[in-house]
């Protein structure tokens, strides 16, 4: 556990200018820079210097920089094997509102401005599709309302839709009036119900093989599936899900 690494906590931000550090000898630091450039800067190499100075103001030397600027915008990711198909890009550290909260205070205000800022900055890496999960941390479907309403402010895609925790435990009569539900809160909200449900992690065959019921139930109402795993459930039953989440190359029926 990092105790003094809290960056979701209200006094953790950047300073509003460059501050002093101190380099000893023998020692090493980091140093990042991150250079945004909009669409309306022509294509071109722009060249340029970070000046290194000491705290009297001696100059210690310069850094060459060289950015290259591209004559095209980054394209939305896609397959090797198709260039037709869309490759989802979606993030597995289960950003919610709850999780935020828990390192930042408790404070939900806070949290909603800090969690569109973490979708604006992936939008900002061709990153356009947010993995949600179905109850959010007040036991309720608020936070999925909220976050949807969020990735749209945010320029993410709504079209397809990632949540995780959606399958309920019971009976199945019971899974298929919650089905049946789902869907049609999802129809209300977005105008369809393209969603993959995350449901399973790695699981061996005979566990899909048992939740064979539960993919059937939802897959009948419209939805999808998606599941972490390696080729020996794919190839025994890859038949029950939609999307294969694997180290390799990976396509979306």
């Amino acid at each position: 556990q990092v105790d003094n690494f809290m960056p979701m906590k209200e006094t953790f931000r950047d300073a509003e200018t460059l501050q002093p550090v101190a380099l000893h000898e023998g020692s090493i630091k980091s140093f990042f820079l991150t250079a945004h450039v909009t669409t309306n800067v022509p294509p071109g190499t722009y060249q340029g210097a970070v000046r290194l100075a000491a705290a009297d103001g001696k100059s210690l030397g310069d850094i060459p920089v060289a950015l290259t600027v591209l004559p095209f915008e980054l394209p939305s990711p896609k397959t090797y094997f198709d260039p037709g198909k869309d490759f989802l890009v979606s993030s597995y550290s289960y950003i919610t509102l709850g999780f935020i909260m828990e390192q930042n205070g408790g404070d939900s205000t806070l949290a909603r401005r800090q969690m569109e800022a973490i979708l604006r900055n992936q939008v900002a890496h061709n990153h356009n599709i947010h993995w949600m999960y179905w109850v959010g941390f007040n036991g309720k479907r608020a936070e999925i309302d909220w976050t949807l309403d969020a990735m749209k402010r945010a320029g993410m895609r709504t079209d397809i839709v990632l949540v995780g925790n959606i399958a309920p435990r019971g009976s199945n009569a019971e899974k298929r009036a919650h089905a049946r539900s789902a869907a049609r809160w999802f129809d209300d909200k977005l105008g369809h119900h393209n969603v993959y449900i995350g449901f399973g992690d790695e699981p061996n065959a005979a566990w899909c093989v048992e939740a064979r019921p539960t993919f059937e139930i939802y897959q009948k109402e419209g939805f999808k599936f998606i599941i972490a795993g390696g080729e020996q459930v794919f190839h025994k039953v890859g038949y029950l899900y939609d999307w294969h989440n694997s180290p390799q190359d990976a396509a979306v029926d």
